[in-house]
């Protein structure tokens, strides 16, 4: 069974849509025998709202669910209803609902696949590298809540980092990652050094694009991919302010042949920590 709520919810909702599906029916079908509007019955089956028992009975009587079924979607309620870490106090008073859903499936996810190219991506960021990037720019976030998204930052570095099971993770970045002085020389080369440690774990892949490589993207872009056919992978892509989530299997083709042609430009393994050695050695 999942262990996070997000990861219950998708589950249900692909499950939900493939009962529909079997009884030919759309979503505007369900919205008129329900007297629900076609919108609500997309939410759920997209993983956008959570659905109360009595709604889940009113589909499994439409759709003619023997017991099993039953008791498989039942589960997968009581799973979505658990509550994270990232969904309490103090985290879910700074945290939207997307970023606390990215949270849910990066936690679940076997394989991260993530592209940042001016920065050092999330996962792998020191706790004062992160300081610097959330209490600086454009969009500052208030005070009070800084250390609270900092503390979210190294807490999800648990599934990198843990003994059990870690998740397989695939970084490329840009030779201008490496560049910018974000909180400065003495931030800049703790985080050049973490980087380093962690890029020697075995689990653990990190590229840099070179300059005279093919010009990348300048929009960020995380890709999850999970152990079980039944959970799709989940591309979520960077704009200035936020980050939309994509799903649509066309889409996720497009996003993974992207990544894989960012790796067949960059550095490998062994040219890319030679580079990052320099870069420290220039910072000293």
């Amino acid at each position: 069974m999942p262990t996070t709520p997000m990861l219950a919810r998708r589950r249900l909702g692909n499950e939900l849509r493939t009962l529909r599906d079997l009884r030919r029916l759309t979503v505007e079908d369900v919205g008129a025998h329900l007297g629900w509007h076609k919108s609500k019955v997309s939410r759920i089956e997209n993983a956008q709202s959570g659905i109360t028992r009595r709604d889940l009975y009113k589909l499994m009587e439409l759709y003619e669910v023997d017991a099993e079924g039953r008791d498989k979607c039942e589960a997968l309620v009581a799973d979505g209803r658990e509550r994270s870490w990232w969904a309490v106090a103090p985290y879910a008073d700074v945290l939207n609902n997307d970023y606390q859903e990215q949270i849910g499936l990066e936690t679940e996810a076997a394989a991260t696949w993530e592209y940042q190219p001016l920065l050092i991506p999330g996962l792998l960021q020191t706790a004062d590298y992160s300081r610097a990037v959330i209490g600086s720019g454009p969009f500052v976030q208030d005070e009070e809540d800084i250390e609270t998204l900092v503390d979210v930052r190294q807490r999800r570095q648990r599934v990198l980092l843990t003994e059990d099971d870690p998740v397989e993770y695939s970084g490329v970045i840009t030779m201008a990652a490496l560049m910018y002085e974000i909180g400065g020389k003495q931030a800049l080369r703790a985080q050049l050094a973490h980087l380093l440690d962690v890029a020697q774990r075995p689990n653990v892949t990190v590229q840099v694009i070179p300059y005279d490589a093919a010009a990348p993207t300048t929009a960020g872009l995380t890709l999850l991919h999970f152990r079980e056919a039944e959970d799709p992978s989940v591309a979520f892509v960077d704009t200035v302010t936020v980050s939309f989530q994509r799903d649509n299997p066309r889409e996720i083709r497009r996003y993974v042949r992207f990544f894989e042609y960012l790796r067949t430009n960059a550095l490998d393994s062994a040219k890319t920590q030679a580079i990052i050695k320099k870069r420290l050695e220039e910072l000293t």
